[in-house]
């Protein structure tokens, strides 16, 4: 159904016709009836942002037509208008019918882009946002390509109503994937019919409501919410610098909060992210066999310092690639990984202990520095896979019975470098 541009996109979409209508020597921005679109010609923004082309992905020699960042050289592709029905080669022209639509053929198949009807006198417009349009000379909106995203959310764009986003079935095959991002009362990632991953909104905070809303900071920053095709979904901004992609926030099956209870860590890249740390086991094995963490989990054996004995019959293991909640932790002012240690250990309150500096996700900058310890109980740690820059080591107590190194109890996800540490007598 067919609907009015608002005032100012119509003042716009005027003067970029006028001022951009396609001659032989120019790059345009618009499609008239008439004309078309081939391998290896575009059609551009008129800021120069976004090109409409046919591509070919990776090594595949399936050709699609799409729109992308026109000067970004990784992973640029924002929107596939044939993702399920790809030409087998670099032949497929795109042009408007006599119907008004938009279709793309190569002589022996033909792909219907839009289906309005809408007659003659339309034309095609990529306009400043990416969003393609189809529209005519009195600025009736018969399509535009921001109703129907594929994999990735750029300003101006509406998730709910039925929008939504589907992944790559692999990098270099824009076919749907496994993933899907939907929009209720909170984000959703779903593969096939079960939830993958949940967050709030506020998790994307360039988010408003159901939208990304256009300001001057989106209008001058290259900027996309991608959900990929291992299902994380990306907050990204473009490094032009760098020539690559900053991710300044990403999803994660372990979620936003502390989704396995007390005394357990999150491994999002194992099959159950959930599972209890060594030393301890599930308050309520019965709830996590039916999938209920939330619970947590309890020591099987309880800190010497607690039954009154010496503390030093404690010691610490050491975890690699951790992240953790930051305000569940108290900083002290000490400057040595042995001091740091050693106010742990001879604290019967202190249940574990890190001495690291902290990589910041959303500033790429270290933060935290110094001794952190944990008092009492923690509820977040989630760990990374190797080599992940904002991993770090987290040294937690145990009794003297769990010191010694032992083959990992099944169902728990600790399994990357780690090996336990004595204070020096």
């Amino acid at each position: 159904m067919n609907s009015r541009i608002s005032p100012l996109i119509a003042f716009l979409l005027l003067f970029f016709f006028l001022g951009f209508q396609s001659t032989n020597n120019t790059v345009t921005d618009t499609i008239l009836p008439g004309q078309s679109l081939t391998h290896p010609k575009t059609i551009e923004s008129p800021n120069g942002i976004f090109e409409l082309c046919f591509f070919s992905p990776g090594n595949s020699t399936k050709y699609y037509l799409a729109i992308r960042f026109k000067n970004v050289s990784e992973q640029s592709v924002v929107w596939v208008a044939n993702r399920k029905y790809p030409f087998p080669d670099s032949t497929p022209v795109l042009n408007i019918n006599q119907d008004g639509d938009l279709v793309i053929s190569d002589g022996t198949m033909t792909y219907a882009m839009t289906n309005t009807s809408a007659g003659n006198g339309t034309y095609a417009m990529l306009l400043d946002t990416g969003n393609l349009i189809l529209t005519n000379r009195v600025l009736e909106l018969f399509w535009q390509s921001f109703d129907y995203p594929t994999d990735t959310l750029l300003p101006g764009m509406t998730l709910g109503y039925g929008r939504q986003l589907t992944s790559w079935k692999s990098k270099e095959d824009p076919a749907p994937g496994n993933f899907t991002l939907q929009l209720d009362y909170s984000l959703s990632i779903m593969e096939g019919h079960d939830v993958y991953w949940t967050g709030s909104l506020a998790s994307f905070d360039v988010l408003s409501s159901n939208s990304w809303p256009i300001n001057h900071t989106s209008q001058t920053q290259i900027s996309r919410i991608v959900l990929d095709e291992t299902g994380k979904l990306k907050l990204q901004s473009w490094l032009e610098e760098e020539k690559t992609w900053n991710t300044s926030f990403q999803s994660s099956r372990c979620g936003d909060y502390a989704l396995c209870g007390a005394f357990s860590v999150c491994n999002e890249t194992a099959q159950e992210p959930c599972g209890c740390l060594r030393g301890f086991k599930p308050v309520s094995a019965g709830a996590w066999s039916k999938g209920d963490v939330s619970s947590g989990c309890v020591r099987k054996t309880a800190l010497q310092c607690s039954n009154n004995s010496d503390v030093q019959k404690d010691g610490f293991l050491r975890m690699s690639n951790v992240d953790w909640l930051d305000n569940n932790s108290m900083s002290l002012e000490i400057s040595s990984d042995k001091e740091c240690q050693s106010s742990c250990l001879n604290s019967c309150s202190c249940i574990a202990y890190a001495f690291e500096q902290k990589l910041d996700p959303s500033s790429r900058n270290k933060s935290g520095t110094g001794c952190l310890i944990w008092n009492g109980s923690f509820s977040y740690l989630k760990q990374l896979p190797i080599g992940d820059k904002y991993g770090n080591d987290f040294y937690l107590k145990l009794p003297h019975k769990n010191w010694s190194p032992v083959t990992q109890a099944q169902g728990m996800n600790l399994t990357q470098q780690r090996h336990l540490e004595q204070l020096k007598k």
